[in-house]
């Protein structure tokens, strides 16, 4: 049988993790963005910085999100792979890395596979284009290290 402490104890040890891992993910976003934030910098290391700060935040909080749900007993594998955010996470990194090289710039005219058009928006898991026809057409960054 179990008894009401068994049970209360339970939960209280769950909410003591995910209470932690909380305070952890907040304590850490604070002291990089204050770490960031604090650094005199010319503008071109700052849109470097506003990136990384973007990045860092991203990966804070989806390592944040994964320590939850092991602490809640969730299987994160078959959320991963089931709900394909594997490939979100591979065209968000692109994005960061084509943010950072710049590779691209708006106005250009590229061709990816059968796609082809003009640059008009570079977003973080996505560039926007307008092909030949005017129609706007979504590019994920997975397609451009595809081909």
């Amino acid at each position: 049988m179990f008894g009401p402490t068994t049970i209360a104890s339970q939960y209280l040890a769950q909410a003591w993790r995910i209470a932690v891992i909380l305070s952890s993910v907040w304590f850490l976003c604070r002291w990089k963005t204050h770490t960031l934030t604090s650094q005199s910098l010319v503008e071109r290391d700052l849109q470097k910085m506003l990136i990384l700060d973007k990045a860092s935040s991203i990966c804070l909080i989806v390592v944040g999100l994964k320590a939850l749900a092991l602490a809640c007993d969730v299987a994160v594998h078959s959320i991963l792979f089931v709900g394909g955010i594997g490939d979100i996470i591979k065209d968000v990194l692109g994005g960061l890395s084509m943010q950072l090289s710049k590779p691209l710039s708006i106005g250009n005219h590229i061709k990816i596979g059968s796609v082809e058009g003009q640059v008009v928006e570079i977003g973080l898991a996505t560039t926007s284009l307008i092909n030949n026809e005017e129609f706007p057409v979504l590019v994920p960054y997975s397609v451009f290290f595809d081909e």
